[in-house]
């Protein structure tokens, strides 16, 4: 079976990079990104966060959420999980409804339809076993829930990006630390996902479809280097829940 291609991650020093690498505005604001294909009418919803890393993600979620959403970060990696729970503890204390769990994908330790929405930022293209990991989604997921994935496209131009986004960010976001952390989290997010394996639309349609999902949408973000994967659990008669504004 494909291993999962996580090891780099897995080490004390692969975690502090990666934190450093995603822990600044712009990777938040594509995080928050997520919550666009939320469904309005779930005032509340269980989230499982997959692929969390040190959590940044997972507290993204949670902060735009509220207090009355239940939130649980998952990652493979016990360096990361150990790193997500610190900095649950010394930052982000106040997210009462928000734990993190250390298991793999394909084998989640959850319940049947224990969840309305999973998410997943950067997280299907690094998994060796995806039809296996999305089988285990669709089963954790409750009817009608979403899956909403973040993941890096197969084409794309890193300077067309750039000139594209760059001019269009709010100037907070611009100041020469948090451009040059980005331009350095993008290098390397575009390398390692091209060794890994990157996304298109067509194999998204496919290994939703095994997985027994339905595709909502897959739209491009982050000036066309990246997709947001939309799919969803049908509903026990084999009806997906009506589209929501």
């Amino acid at each position: 079976m494909p291993r999962h291609r996580t090891w780099i991650f897995e080490n004390g020093l692969g975690a502090l990079g990666y934190r450093w690498l995603t822990e600044q505005p712009l990777w938040r604001r594509q995080i928050a990104g997520l919550l666009d294909h939320f469904d309005p009418t779930i005032a509340a919803p269980r989230v499982l966060d997959l692929g969390c890393g040190p959590g940044v993600s997972t507290f993204v979620l949670a902060e735009a959420l509220g207090p009355g959403a239940e939130v649980v970060g998952v990652d493979i990696s016990t360096v990361m999980i150990d790193r997500a729970n610190a900095l649950h503890a010394a930052r982000h204390r106040h997210l009462h409804a928000l734990r993190f769990v250390c298991a793999d994908a394909v084998a989640l330790p959850f319940a049947d339809g224990a969840f309305d929405v999973v998410t997943g930022h950067s997280f299907l293209y690094i998994i060796g076993e995806r039809e296996r990991a999305l089988r285990e989604i669709a089963r954790v997921l409750a009817p009608g829930g979403r899956l909403i994935l973040m993941e890096p496209a197969r084409d794309g131009s890193l300077l067309r990006a750039a000139r594209d986004a760059l001019p269009a960010l709010p100037s907070s976001l611009r100041e020469p630390r948090t451009s040059v952390q980005f331009a350095a989290s993008m290098v390397l997010w575009r390398a390692f996902s091209s060794l890994a394996g990157r996304i298109t639309p067509a194999l998204v349609d496919e290994l939703f479809a095994r997985a027994g999902l339905e595709t909502v949408a897959t739209v491009p973000t982050l000036a066309g280097l990246g997709w947001h994967c939309v799919a969803r659990r049908p509903l026990a008669d084999g009806r997906a829940r009506a589209p929501s504004a």
